[in-house]
């Protein structure tokens, strides 16, 4: 493991320095400015990129990188898109931890703009294309690869036999309709040009949420315990 960059005071030129990405980097002049030259250093960690598949890394990490592979491997009539939806919301949320990363962010981001439908629709879907998933090519999974790989899953695990890809995306859509998850936004992440199979389908579930939010803390209750019958004795009493 890599050891972490630290600090020091350089005696020859009098001041603090870093080394960034393999470059000795000046932080703060004299030997008295160490707390400076300590927040001089986390502003320029903070703008050092990290591998996308890093733990650490932040939304601008991964849109960068795959505004890189995108710039190779599509037209720039795509990449006119991507580009432009792609850096805007790395203005607004590059800092963001990946995995901290949730649609809501992503309707946020829409909602200041206050966009046209089309517009909107056009931003979800180059910001989502960043954040999905892609095989060892670079490329989008495809629907037999994904059918495949479950089956493969099954011969090597307990899954149940009659799980398929079909199962595991209704599940998705489910439980985010009844996790709160507005329509378009489920629309989006689901690959759906229009809004008439979300509503058709799973947009029923939202005015079920408060009912079986109820009831599943109903059935988390423990019975009360039997209570003794009134004049009636206890055994070797």
């Amino acid at each position: 493991m890599a050891r972490p960059n630290k600090i020091w005071f350089r005696k020859d030129i009098g001041w603090w320095m870093v080394t960034l990405g393999g470059v000795k980097t000046r932080l703060a002049e004299g030997k008295a400015n160490k707390q400076a030259a300590q927040d001089k250093f986390h502003e320029l960690a903070l703008l050092q990129s990290r591998v996308p598949e890093a733990p650490s890394a932040r939304v601008a990490d991964v849109i960068e990188a795959f505004l890189a592979w995108s710039k190779i491997h599509r037209s720039d009539e795509t990449n006119r898109n991507y580009f432009w939806y792609g850096e805007k919301f790395a203005e607004a949320a590059g800092f963001l931890l990946v995995c901290e990363l949730k649609p809501i962010h992503v309707t946020r981001f829409v909602d200041k703009h206050g966009w046209t439908e089309t517009t909107e629709r056009n931003a979800r879907r180059s910001v989502y294309r960043a954040f999905s998933f892609l095989n060892a090519l670079g490329e989008p999974w495809t629907v037999n690869a994904i059918r495949c790989r479950i089956n493969r899953l099954k011969e090597k695990t307990d899954l149940p036999k009659d799980v398929c890809s079909y199962l595991l995306r209704h599940a998705f859509g489910t439980n985010a309709i009844l996790n709160g998850v507005d329509v378009i936004t489920v629309a989006q992440l689901m690959g759906h040009e229009s809004l008439d199979m979300i509503r058709k389908v799973y947009a029923h579930l939202a005015d079920k949420h408060e009912h079986l939010q109820d009831a599943l803390e109903q059935a988390r209750k423990r019975p009360a315990p039997a209570k003794q019958p009134q004049g009636e004795k206890r055994r070797g009493a």
